[in-house]
């Protein structure tokens, strides 16, 4: 029995390609992707004109998400992790344990919602220190617990290691950065200057809001300019802009309130679809319908060859 012919390399055909075929690939995916665009934009705009209506019920637009999960220690020796907190309503602040005149803008709001939320067990408060994870820490944080008289199942006083939490703080919860404080104002406040914002989260860890909302450090300094201008000038009491930054801290909180209230009524909210996955899928089959027809120009050109 004769073996069969090897067939050299030099010998060996590329396979041919067929210009007609790829050309009607193309054809059908670039009119798959229009039809698919057109129905990924019109649900995107029904979407956000649905959300826009939500918004005077207490609705807050996504900022980002907190998809990686982060460890954290509590004041009680308590390991925490942000899996934990999946299906609750969580709001976070940031403190510096050490300087308790820092914390007094972040902890008056957090003790207001904790108050107002007492028997909801599905709202959490959480002060994150930005002062690293040690011993010193730890004991200072159940200080600040124990000023309170906070409720452990309600509140959690978590630290971490210092530059991994402060870039946590910065660009997962997007509060902002840790200032380090002139010598006048650190003669109060203390070395650091932390930002008096709170940042919620719903129950599918997705943060809300817009990003400059909930500044309760901001407010109080609109408070304070009003204060001065209508002393200048008390006309400017009678002035309905003045009414409203007057109470800017007040009128910020009842719309806080309002807000998780809504998240707690509604939480199908934390599970809304996310277009971005979308968009991805539509840009990659457009870069596969550009490879495709580069191919079929170069078919084209080889077989006019």
């Amino acid at each position: 029995m004769s073996s069969p012919e090897r067939m050299e390399p030099t010998t060996m055909e590329p396979a041919e390609r067929n210009p007609a075929a790829i050309r009607t690939t193309v054809l059908i995916l670039v009119a798959l992707m229009i039809g698919g665009g057109i129905f990924i934009w019109r649900s995107y705009v029904a979407e956000q004109e649905r959300r826009n209506e939500l918004v005077g019920e207490g609705y807050l637009p996504k900022i980002s998400a907190l998809t990686k999960n982060f460890q954290f220690l509590g004041h009680d020796g308590t390991v925490r992790q942000l899996s934990d907190l999946d299906g609750k309503v969580s709001i976070f602040g940031c403190l510096a344990p050490s300087h308790p005149k820092e914390n007094e803008v972040v902890l008056a709001a957090m003790s207001e919602l904790a108050t107002h939320f007492a028997d909801e067990p599905r709202v959490q408060l959480i002060g994150l220190s930005v002062e690293g994870e040690n011993d010193e820490v730890r004991e200072n944080l159940a200080t600040i617990a124990q000023t309170l008289d906070a409720d452990p199942e309600k509140w959690w006083f978590l630290s971490a290691e210092e530059g991994a939490v402060r870039a946590f703080i910065k660009d997962r919860l997007e509060i902002g950065a840790i200032r380090v404080n002139d010598a006048q104002t650190a003669a109060v406040y203390g070395p650091l200057g932390v930002p008096g914002k709170l940042r919620i989260v719903d129950q599918g860890r997705q943060l809300r809001g817009q990003y400059e909302d909930f500044d309760f450090e901001a407010y109080l300094k609109v408070e304070e300019q009003a204060k001065e201008e209508i002393t200048k000038d008390p006309k400017l009491a009678d002035l309905p802009q003045a009414q409203l930054n007057l109470n800017a801290s007040k009128l910020e909180m009842e719309k806080m309130q309002h807000s998780i209230r809504y998240m707690l009524d509604n939480p199908e909210v934390a599970k809304e679809p996310d277009y971005n996955f979308a968009v991805i899928i539509f840009l990659g089959v457009g870069l596969f319908i550009l490879i495709l027809g580069i191919k079929y120009r170069k078919a084209v050109k080889a077989q006019n060859n």
